[in-house]
């Protein structure tokens, strides 16, 4: 079998993370860790979701953490941090709570 290849890169030292390799862990976290003093992202840029909040827009919160908490309790894997991650986002669409990233302090 070919070794198949996640964001370019090997998956190798992923697969040798997931079965506990702490080298193959290390590395992997150096890979996707950003630089030190790297600014990639201003205090001004949210990701979409956070956008979606701030504006008062539904969010794809049901399209991305809500099948993985569907599809992990149809094969008996229980996802209770997405459930209350969905729960929070949800407050905030319907206007009980204020976008406010304190709010996942509670998860």
């Amino acid at each position: 079998m070919a070794q198949a290849e996640v964001f370019a890169r090997p998956a190798r030292p992923l697969r040798g993370a997931e079965e506990g390799d702490a080298k193959a862990l290390d590395e992997i976290e150096r890979r996707s860790s950003p630089a030190p003093n790297s600014n990639t992202r201003s205090d001004l840029a949210r990701p979409s979701m956070g956008q979606d909040m701030y504006k008062g827009r539904r969010t794809e919160i049901d399209f991305i953490n809500g099948v993985i908490a569907e599809k992990g309790h149809e094969v008996g894997l229980p996802s209770p941090s997405h459930v209350r991650l969905i729960e929070a986002v949800k407050l905030v669409e319907h206007g009980q709570i204020p976008a406010n990233p304190e709010n996942l302090s509670a998860i």
